[in-house]
């Protein structure tokens, strides 16, 4: 197992505008004002992966100022569900390998789920990959150039320990871990303090291929609420954050949690209910 840098230094991380920029349209996606989205959809023959000249042309139109949002792959309804969402999962994959090395921020296989639902349903309209992305303006262009730097605080160093204490632990081959990810209320975006600290969960696991993890969402104040709600947004933004960032998903799993396992109770305080707004994760060691 390699070891987990712990240099003080080590969060100091330079990330181009670019990334950070992708970052923030996906997390803020269904209401963002400042950038224009657009589809370009890429249409495939019955049961084929194989894009044609003329719909590789197209693809080849996108600048590589371009910033790809999603790349999302659609089936007909002919097949069985399970076909259509391995094929659907191929001409994904496909589209991305003809965008080369241009930033995607998300694939999807949708498979045939919206099809099945259409009310005015024309199999040719279903076979298809939805690239959707967004053009920069100059101003956009010229924030671009510019670095981001996290800056170390108390937070990152002490998920730092709690990271190296599990690993030159012999004995531990699970644990618990509370991070300081927390999160707006009756929402799955986190608040911005927190991203220093998905950066070094980040680090953690790319320096630790041996490690797995499970990440619980948790919500407070309310009692009562569906367990796949507000609380398994939680677990799927940071779940995203790191798939996004490379981070084999087969590694990671995620769930909602709801008020189950609060990490302060009773909440008698807002800042008891600001804790409680988190997730926490359950580390595993694989060898």
């Amino acid at each position: 197992m390699s070891s987990f840098p712990c240099n003080a230094n080590w969060f100091l991380r330079l990330h181009s505008m670019n990334s950070l920029f992708l970052f923030l349209l996906f997390e803020f996606l269904g209401f963002i004002s400042f950038a224009q989205t657009d589809t370009l959809s890429i249409f495939f023959e019955v049961d084929s992966d194989e894009v044609s000249n003329d719909q590789k042309a197209l693809l080849q139109e996108l600048s590589a100022t371009d910033l790809i949002v999603i790349v999302e792959g659609h089936c007909d309804t002919t097949g069985s569900i399970a076909y259509n969402q391995r094929l659907a999962e191929r001409r994904v994959n496909r589209v991305a390998h003809l965008m080369g090395s241009t930033p995607i921020s998300r694939l999807q296989a949708v498979g045939e789920k919206i099809a099945a639902q259409s009310k005015s349903y024309k199999a040719e309209k279903f076979r298809r990959v939805d690239v959707v992305f967004s053009k920069m303006e100059e101003e956009q262009l010229a924030i671009a150039d510019a670095p981001r730097v996290v800056e170390e605080s108390p937070e990152v160093s002490k998920m730092v320990q709690s990271f190296e204490r599990f690993l030159t632990d012999p004995e531990k081959k699970d644990e618990v871990i509370q991070l300081s990810i927390l999160f707006h209320s009756n929402s799955g975006a986190y608040v911005q303090e927190s991203e220093a600290e998905l950066w070094a969960l980040f680090d953690f696991l790319h320096y630790n291929p041996d490690i797995d993890i499970h990440i619980r969402g948790h919500i407070c104040c309310v009692k009562f609420m569906d367990w796949d709600d507000i609380s398994e947004k939680r677990a799927r933004t940071v779940y995203d954050f790191l798939k996004d960032r490379s981070i084999d998903p087969s590694r990671m799993t995620f769930a909602g949690y709801g008020t189950s396992i609060p990490f302060k109770s009773p909440e008698i305080t807002k800042e008891d209910q600001r804790l409680n707004r988190r997730v926490d994760i359950v580390f595993s060691k694989t060898k």
